[in-house]
């Protein structure tokens, strides 16, 4: 349940604090202020990047409260926020989309070749 709601005003975060003392962060809400319904309905469309802040990242080390931190920084660099209309399919799922269509005509759906799970797995493993 939720407890409290707080906007910090200098990063556009929206935090949340919840009667279970749990808190959550939603980094830069800032894209939510700009989007419009016509904006959403494109093929595609990039919200206005934030400045990117440069720093030399530095741990000290010592006791001063490092070690109790459990969720890592954002990484150093600009963020870009953008929207697709539909979503990025795989080869898995663009296959198992026709499994089901032919199911649904009643056909037997083909059984994929050796190639083709070759190659959903391979496109599963490569990093993004």
């Amino acid at each position: 349940m939720m407890r409290d709601l707080a906007i910090q005003k200098q990063m556009d975060d929206l935090v949340i604090g919840t009667f279970g003392r749990s808190i959550y962060v939603l980094d830069d809400y800032s894209p939510l202020r700009v989007a419009t319904a016509e904006m959403l309905q494109k093929e595609s469309a990039i919200f206005p990047v934030r400045k990117a802040l440069e720093y030399v990242p530095f741990n000290p080390g010592g006791d001063l409260g490092t070690a109790y931190f459990t969720t890592p920084n954002p990484p150093v660099g600009a963020t870009i926020t953008y929207n697709l209309r539909d979503a990025i399919r795989t080869k898995a799922q663009d296959r198992q989309q026709r499994e089901r269509q032919a199911a649904q005509r009643g056909e037997t759906p083909p059984y994929p070749t050796p190639e083709e799970l070759r190659a959903e797995a391979l496109k599963s493993r490569r990093p993004s």
